[in-house]
Formats: C-alpha cells, sequence, structure tokens
C-alpha cells in the first residue's frame, strides 16, 4: 500500500522543476511506514516503493523528490541509440539526481497525450544515456494505448519519443506495417541499417531473443549454462537463459539447439507461453486441415493462438507445424501480441 501525493499542474506547461519535500520528522515517520510513495500528475505517475524511499532523504534527515520538466521543441529530432530519426513527443522528465541507485524499482507512467504523435503504436519510453543520446526502456508487456509504464533501479532522464523505423525491403510487402511497428519498439532488428531480409530464416535463439525485447526481461543476469550448447561468449546466452528463467523455453536433453531454424509451432508455442497462457486447451485440437502433423507438445499452444488471433496459418486452412519460420513472419506474431497484452 502507498502514500499518495498529487501535484495538480500540467507538466505539458513551461515549468522548469516540480519538488516535494517532507520535513524531517514526517520523512522519519514515513520511512518507518514500510509504505511506498506514489505522486501523480497529469502527465506521469511515479511510484516509489517503501524500500527505495532512502534514496530521496539527504543528510539532514529531509526528504525531496525533485523532478526537473523540459520541453521538447516542437519538430526537434533527437538521436536515440543506433538511429537518429526519432521525435520527443512529451514533456522531458529527470527524476532526481541521475545515476542514484534504488535498492527497488521505482515505477514511472508517461501518459502520452492525443495527437501527439503521428502514430502511437510507433511510441515508446526512453532514457537519456550519459552521452546524450536515448535508449529504449519499454517493452509490449507495461504498454496501453496512451500509458507506457518504465521500471528503473536507476534515477534519470526520461521521455517519449516516435521512432519511425523502416527498411528498402519492405516497402511492398505483406508484413511492413508489423514490421515497421517492431522495429520501431525496438522488437526486431535488420539484418543491416537499411534492410530487413523479410523472407530470411528465424534461429531459436533469434526468436527467443526476440520475446525478451517484448517482454522486457534482463538480459544481463549472471551465466549459469543452463543448456549445453550455449556458451556464455554467445550473443545470444543472456535472452536465451532470460528466456529459460521466464519459462518461455525449456529445450530438450540439456541442449538448446539455439541456432537451428525455429519452425512455426515451436514459434507458437514460445508466443503462448510469454502471455502465460498455458493448460487452457488441454485435449482439444487445432481446426488446421493439418493438425494432425502439429506435435502433442505443441496441440495447446496451437489451438489458444488460434481462438485469439494469433495465427491464421497458410492458405488453404492449413498451418504447416513443421514450416520454418520466417523474419516477416515472426515480427507479425510480435506485432500480434501486443494487440493480445493489451485485451
Amino acid at each position: 500500500m502507498n502514500i499518495f501525493f498529487s501535484i495538480f499542474k500540467d507538466i505539458d506547461q513551461v515549468l522548469d522543476q516540480l519538488a516535494l519535500t517532507i520535513d524531517q520528522e514526517t520523512a522519519k515517520k514515513l520511512l518507518e511506514s514500510g509504505k511506498g510513495l506514489t505522486v501523480k500528475n497529469n502527465g506521469a505517475d511515479i511510484q516509489i516503493p517503501a524500500a527505495s524511499l532512502s534514496a530521496f532523504v539527504g543528510a539532514d534527515g529531509t526528504f525531496t523528490l525533485t523532478i526537473k520538466v523540459e520541453k521538447a521543441k516542437e519538430g526537434a529530432g533527437v538521436t536515440i541509440q543506433a538511429a537518429s530519426a526519432a521525435t520527443v513527443v512529451s514533456p522531458i522528465l529527470t527524476i532526481g539526481e541521475p545515476g542514484t541507485a534504488l535498492k527497488e524499482p521505482l515505477v514511472l507512467t508517461l501518459k502520452l497525450k492525443d495527437e501527439a504523435a503521428k502514430d502511437a503504436r510507433k511510441v515508446g519510453p526512453y532514457s537519456r544515456t550519459t552521452s546524450g543520446a536515448w535508449s529504449y526502456v519499454g517493452n509490449l508487456k507495461d504498454r496501453q494505448a496512451n500509458a507506457f509504464t518504465v521500471k528503473t533501479s536507476t534515477l534519470g532522464t526520461f521521455a517519449l519519443i516516435e521512432y519511425a523505423k523502416s527498411f528498402d525491403d519492405i516497402a511492398n510487402h505483406w508484413a511492413k506495417d508489423a514490421v515497421e511497428v517492431m522495429a520501431s519498439q525496438n522488437i526486431v532488428k535488420g539484418s543491416s541499417a537499411n534492410t530487413f531480409n523479410p523472407e530470411g530464416k528465424v534461429t531459436r535463439a533469434e526468436f527467443a531473443t526476440m520475446l525478451v525485447r517484448a517482454l522486457g526481461l534482463s538480459a544481463k543476469g549472471a551465466y549459469t549454462g543452463q543448456f549445453t550448447d550455449v556458451k556464455e561468449s554467445d550473443w545470444f546466452a543472456g535472452s536465451v537463459e532470460a528466456a529459460a528463467k521466464a519459462g518461455i523455453i525449456r529445450g530438450s536433453g540439456g541442449k538448446f539447439n539455439p541456432n537451428a531454424s525455429v519452425t512455426r509451432e515451436e514459434m507458437t508455442v514460445m508466443l503462448i507461453r510469454a502471455l502465460g497462457l498455458t493448460d487452457q486447451a488441454a485435449g482439444l485440437t487445432p481446426s488446421f486441415s493439418d493438425a494432425g502433423s502439429v506435435a502433442t507438445w505443441a496441440k495447446e499452444a496451437v489451438v489458444l493462438a488460434q481462438q485469439k488471433g494469433l495465427i491464421s496459418g497458410i492458405g488453404n486452412n492449413l498451418f504447416a507445424p513443421k514450416g520454418i519460420s520466417k523474419r516477416a513472419e515472426a515480427a507479425t506474431l510480435l506485432f500480434r501480441l501486443m494487440d493480445a497484452f493489451r485485451k
């Protein structure tokens, strides 16, 4: 349970700084209460867990939460990591002293004003790095249509940024919209700066990595060597272990087979696990004409994915469960995952 404070000003106004100060005696009571603190504003909500309140208490025992507000210049572009076609579409908030570590993550919800962005699907939360560039800190699970939630263990500067990313080789592709939205959300990456290779194959490690990004899971945990064929030096090691820890992948016989091309049924199983949907279709059979070819361990996931409109087959009521998934198909599934989280 939290103690709530509201600052009744619209952060879209030209303000230099908002400050909440609590005297020494009251601050001591707050810390001893074991309750967190929530500050509400028209443009952002900040939830500070009880364990992290001490980071805002000075040497004199006074609690001070400062929020510096910068008004983004209309139409001004900014640089985000690995790209430059981006525009800030919200006020820029600096919470406390940037770089200050918290014992438990602070939860920041940034709200997007109507018509602030050209395409809200391409808007995401970012944190400003020490170099001045912006780094994506969002995920598909913790976002709504016009609200974006960030969980951060480090104080810093945050804003909503619209990132319009495209590739030369998807101009007339059926998956163009899905690819662009997922690239703008930093979930899928191109094979180069200007190409996506939509018909290219996807490895099991690559799709696991995409799901880790989509869920906002940390890929920086300590290496445990869960799979004998995933080395600590592999570029995907952190993501594979994060996916395994989250129950998205399981492997077989202690191996993950990371460089094998992911099949359509394998991808579907991973997707359903990412949504947390299991044991909801036991005993049911997919309605595809080739349902008999679906592996026993994948049937429930295929049923659920079909029921929820996440998969539609390849035509003629066929699913092709053993077929190799393409990069465009992976982006499309992740695009549908974004909608599924909001339902």
